[in-house]
């Protein structure tokens, strides 16, 4: 509360999650400092919520992963991590207007899973459609195995089949969402196939087994 007893208007920007670089953080880092300099307020940086970096140049020798970043100067706060990513100023005057108009720039620059932000709403409803489709198909399944006298092989698969499907899907909806903070610059950040190869690997091997265990399912329960 302000010393008249007013209480000062606070003004928030809901940045969602973001995918960022070094450069990309200092540039926010930099545009905080010029609309706060003329207030002789210090800038507070906190890391994971507990390490105070002195300067944003700091962050390409922290050691360990960054899940959260913190950016505090007078009456502005500046939040990068779990969703929502937020830039909150009391009292904005028009300097300060204009901080945050460009800091939402970058964040939408630089913002993580766009699709998903813009179609969350459908994307969930589909997933509750599915759930119960697996669960209308898992009960299906297992009612027609008991009434059989030799039920196949794909009647007892839907039991465990359904039941991770669905447990997959529970855990993908529920599961936080959240920033990727990198402490390099893009240019020093390695390529892209460099740095995904291990998991499209990974996915394409994946994949490869599943076909090849799917066309052998369907083999025997001809």
């Amino acid at each position: 509360m302000a010393d008249d007893g007013v209480i000062p208007k606070v003004r928030t920007e809901n940045l969602k999650v973001v995918r960022m670089w070094k450069d990309d953080i200092d540039e926010m880092v930099r545009l905080i400092e010029e609309a706060t300099a003329q207030d002789g307020e210090d800038l507070i940086i906190e890391v994971n919520g507990e390490d105070l970096l002195k300067d944003v140049s700091h962050l390409s020798s922290y050691q360990g992963r960054v899940k959260s970043i913190s950016v505090t100067s007078g009456s502005v706060r500046l939040y990068l991590g779990a969703y929502p990513c937020q830039i909150v100023v009391r009292t904005p005057d028009l300097k300060l207007r204009g901080m945050m108009s460009e800091i939402v720039k970058i964040a939408d620059r630089c913002m993580r899973l766009r699709f998903f932000h813009k179609t969350l709403h459908s994307m969930r409803n589909a997933v509750l459609f599915t759930l119960a489709c697996v669960a209308v198909t898992t009960y299906l399944g297992t009612t027609t195995a008991s009434g059989r006298t030799s039920p196949s092989l794909v009647d007892f698969a839907l039991i465990p089949v359904g039941a991770l499907v669905a447990i997959g899907l529970v855990f993908w909806l529920l599961r936080p969402l959240s920033s990727v903070l990198h402490t390099r610059t893009r240019h020093e950040a390695p390529p892209f196939w460099q740095r995904k190869k291990d998991d499209l690997l990974i996915n394409l091997t994946s994949l490869m087994i599943g076909g090849v265990i799917g066309y052998y399912v369907n083999m025997f329960t001809k």
